[in-house]
């Protein structure tokens, strides 16, 4: 069955090829060699020379209709010479066939639908009118001049044979038409039910898109609120203390207080607009992490000595154990701004005297990376808005300013390098943050 389905629609001709018009026309052309074999062999068999004639030219004729649709693709020549013709046929076929008294009523009816599924509804207004003259004038000249229309039959026997052949006929061609029809109907139907599917998942992906873009516009401009609000105090301190040393003849202890409290604020400066810089990059230029098999130890353990400095002025120890043979999946310069980070939030958090330790777990096929201190805490509410561009303006033990943009940067870093960042904290029990990778 397959087989023949294929067949069949290799003979119509292909669908993206034909318009349906066409296609149909095909198949009536095609149908139509059946219908003309079954008439050929009745005619034939009843004697009926004239008849089997007319035949034999329709035949023909519908060949070269077949041809020029299907083969030559001149769709439209070969349905005006059709309707011309056909009618020309079936008046001829309403002489031989005894007139009234044969099936060729059935025939114009047949012609009629055959107008209505193939000829371009502009070219009803003629194909249409001219049909029902035909069909008019025949039934009138048979009225008028019966003696035209001799009786074509032996028997009754051979009438009906006649009237149901054609019958078949007529129901088939009608059959292949509105098969057609409908089944174009549905595919056109369920075509537009998945457009319109689609375009509704579109749409609703689209809104998503307005939405999240939207937030991400309200965060960053709170959030670049935050960095100037911010970022003016220490440079207000930096002008401040420069006007004095300038201005005010300052003694000895006086101006190396100053100085001090000039490098605490340039150094604080100094670190937002650093993050705020890569985090700038990394939103407009896509930073695309460079991920290669590392030396953990030797990636790092710059990093956490320089961090030890920094530590040593309010007297926090850093203490870390890291295997040298251990090896992570990173990129370097990413992980170490992450563990740069992490270190000074530890240090900015934890009171004079504390303890910051730095070490290393592996399960499995990954590893993370841990610095844990002994500060203050973070509170559950706050926890939620860590790593995000909510989080809100803190002040550390040593009156350190931030804004939380170091750990929004460290969460976007992690997840580029395929990790992610964990944490745990308890106020007044210190925090714990790591960056989890892959081992290698």
């Amino acid at each position: 069955m397959i087989r023949l389905s294929k067949i069949w629609h290799n003979l119509v001709g292909d669908v993206t090829e034909f318009p349906l018009e066409a296609r149909i026309f095909n198949s009536i052309c095609l149908l139509g060699y059946l219908a003309l074999a079954s008439e050929l062999s009745f005619n034939l068999a009843t004697f009926k020379w004239q008849l089997l004639a007319v035949t034999s030219l329709i035949l023909i004729i519908h060949s070269v209709f077949y041809y020029l649709s299907r083969f030559a693709k001149k769709f439209t020549l070969a349905i005006v010479w059709y309707s011309i013709i056909n009618n020309l046929l079936f008046c001829s076929t309403f002489f031989f066939s005894s007139g009234i008294n044969g099936p060729t009523l059935l025939l114009y009816t047949l012609s009629f639908a055959i107008i209505i599924l193939v000829v371009p509804r502009r070219q009803y207004i003629i194909w249409i009118p001219l049909n029902i003259i035909f069909v008019c004038s025949s039934l009138v000249l048979q009225y008028l001049k019966p003696d035209l229309f001799p009786y074509a039959y032996d028997n009754d026997n051979e009438r009906y044979i006649h009237f149901f052949f054609t019958y078949l006929l007529v129901i088939s061609f009608l059959y292949i038409g509105t098969s057609l029809l409908r089944r174009n109907y549905e595919n056109e139907r369920s075509m537009a039910i998945q457009r319109a599917e689609a375009i509704a998942v579109q749409n609703q992906k689209i809104t998503e898109q307005n939405i999240e873009l939207a937030r991400l516009n309200a965060e960053k401009n709170r959030l670049f609120s935050i960095v100037a609000h911010d970022l003016r105090a220490p440079l207000d301190s930096l002008q401040g203390y420069l006007e004095i040393i300038n201005d005010i003849n300052l003694g000895k202890e006086e101006k190396h207080e100053l100085e001090g409290k000039l490098i605490h604020a340039t150094k604080n400066a100094s670190e937002m607009i650093v993050n705020l810089l890569y985090w700038s990059k990394s939103q407009m230029e896509g930073i695309r992490a460079d991920i290669k098999e590392l030396n953990l130890s030797d990636t790092i353990k710059n990093t956490i000595e320089v961090q030890k400095i920094v530590s040593e002025k309010k007297h926090i120890t850093v203490d870390y154990s890291i295997d040298a043979e251990l090896k992570v999946c990173a990129d370097a310069n990413m992980l170490q701004l992450v563990l740069r980070n992490l270190i000074q939030n530890a240090i900015k958090f934890t009171p004079t005297g504390g303890c910051i330790s730095v070490f290393v777990t592996r399960e499995k096929h990954e590893l993370t990376i841990f610095v844990k201190d002994s500060g203050v805490g973070i509170p559950r509410e706050k926890q939620k808005y860590l790593f995000t561009a909510n989080a809100k303006s803190t002040v550390g033990t040593g009156l350190e300013r931030g804004i939380g943009l170091g750990l929004l940067l460290c969460k976007d870093f992690a997840e580029r390098m395929d990790g992610k960042l964990v944490f745990e904290s308890e106020v007044n029990e210190g925090s714990v943050f790591g960056i989890r990778l892959r081992s290698a």
